[in-house]
């Protein structure tokens, strides 16, 4: 049995676990990436605790103005649901946020690998004084208008090159 079947897993995430591609390509940008993503998951997750919170504030609140004393059965109930709803929203916060930096890794490589590819590719050719043929980035990456785009240069340079070599000759 295959590890996707076997671990319910798509094939680019077993890729990821199991042959350990280089996802830190350019740490800036995907520590901004990252640190964005957990930041608005973190507000939202706090937002949501916030809110539940005074949901349960309010029902307090209300028993007091109805003359409840102290040791009612309703903020008995009222006091455990906020401790169930607290680990509760421990629990999500954690699975959520290990799902999304995961996740949040895995995409920013799509959007890095490639400029990282031709970033690479400009210098060495510029560090040996040598001409690009063309540029490749991976069939799942982001940004093949980009790779279109430079390989229609690298081509019109070329035909440039030929069609001057030959008005000199």
């Amino acid at each position: 049995m295959s590890a996707e079947k076997r671990f319910g897993m798509s094939s680019d995430l077993i890729k990821f676990f199991i042959y350990g591609r280089k996802y830190w390509i350019d740490q800036t940008f995907q520590m901004k990436f990252l640190t964005t993503l957990l930041l608005v998951i973190g507000a939202n997750i706090t937002f949501i605790y916030l809110s539940n919170y005074l949901f349960i504030q309010n029902f307090i609140e209300e028993g007091k103005s109805l003359g409840l004393p102290p040791g009612h059965e309703l903020y008995q109930l009222l006091q455990y649901q906020q401790q169930v709803l607290s680990k509760f929203f421990i629990v999500l916060s954690v699975s959520v946020s290990m799902s999304v930096g995961l996740w949040g890794l895995f995409f920013s490589h799509k959007i890095c690998g490639p400029l990282f590819r031709l970033t690479r590719e400009f210098n060495e050719a510029a560090a040996e004084k040598r001409n690009i043929n063309e540029v490749h980035f991976r069939q799942d990456d982001f940004f093949h208008e980009l790779e279109s785009s430079v390989n229609r240069y690298v081509e019109t340079r070329h035909e440039a090159k030929v069609h001057e070599t030959r008005r000199v000759s």
